[in-house]
């Protein structure tokens, strides 16, 4: 009360880590551009009180039933998760 507007309640917390990871239909860098998944992410992450470590998008999924993350993605995805701990 009393504020001119919102504020985050966990702004001065200790900020936890998250890795964002997200995948679309769409090849990857139009994906990126063309749709506002990433910002949405990096807003909810801010929202529960955490700092990204990075991001992890893959684009051309959908192409197949059982689609799988490429292994360029998996290993990226590694290497955040360590961040992560």
């Amino acid at each position: 009360m009393g504020a001119p507007g919102p504020r985050y309640r966990k702004a001065k917390l200790p900020k936890k880590k998250a890795m964002l990871i997200s995948s679309c239909a769409a090849p990857g860098l139009m994906g990126r551009w063309l749709y506002g998944t990433q910002k949405q992410l990096r807003m909810t992450a801010q929202i529960i009180g955490a700092a990204p470590v990075g991001t992890v998008f893959a684009g051309m999924i959908a192409g197949e039933a059982d689609a799988a993350y490429p292994e360029r993605m998996r290993r990226k995805a590694e290497v955040l998760a360590k961040k992560l701990l």
